[in-house]
């Protein structure tokens, strides 16, 4: 979360595309990670581990708090865990 609250930081300094880099760079490894570790996890938990990656899409796409996740997700090109 750490990562994410950096990236809200700069949302109002960088433009969208470089939020959308610094994601792919240093954020989306880590929850790539995560769905391999927590292949095995239940749905439900997997649905907490997706709060995360959701927050990030958010506030790199800059849409409110009440867009559906999977509009979101999908306009960074991320897959949900419970998903995978």
């Amino acid at each position: 979360m750490l990562r994410i609250n950096r990236l809200r930081s700069l949302s109002n300094l960088v433009p969208r595309i470089a939020l959308l880099s610094i994601y792919h760079s240093f954020i989306r490894p880590i929850f790539n990670y995560d769905s391999v570790v927590c292949n095995t996890c239940p749905r439900s938990d997997a649905l907490l581990l997706d709060t995360a990656p959701i927050t990030a899409a958010i506030i790199i796409t800059g849409r409110v708090k009440t867009t559906a996740s999977d509009t979101v997700l999908k306009d960074i090109y991320f897959v949900e865990l419970s998903n995978r």
